[in-house]
């Protein structure tokens, strides 16, 4: 359009040049299928990934839980001794003199009987 503007008429390739540029557009065109295709598999891989993501959280999850259930170690208290609690929710506000423990407190009954 460019080349009818300027020159008043439109522009001609010889045959040789056409036939290439044919030949050089089909396989450009072709690529772009094949682009289009590659993408929508890689779409579909990551799609693919995506639901097993949603899905590795939860297994995470459980296993963690199942480690740190084995690392608790249960104490038995015994009435009449006295323990100190720790308080969790110190870490909110946290002060250089408070104290991170409350107590002591007695143990008056056994909470198992």
């Amino acid at each position: 359009m460019p080349y009818l503007l300027v020159y008043g008429e439109d522009r001609h390739l010889p045959v040789k040049i056409a036939q290439r540029a044919y030949w050089a557009n089909k396989q450009i065109n072709t690529s772009y299928d094949d682009a289009g295709k590659a993408r929508k598999l890689a779409f579909y891989e990551i799609e693919e990934l995506r639901d097993e993501a949603y899905e590795c959280p939860s297994a995470y999850k459980e296993k963690m839980k199942k480690e740190h259930d084995a690392k608790i170690q249960l104490k038995n208290f015994e009435v009449g001794k006295k323990l100190w609690l720790y308080k969790t929710r110190m870490k909110l506000f946290p002060g250089k003199l408070k104290s991170k423990w409350m107590g002591p407190y007695l143990i008056v009954r056994d909470g198992n009987h």
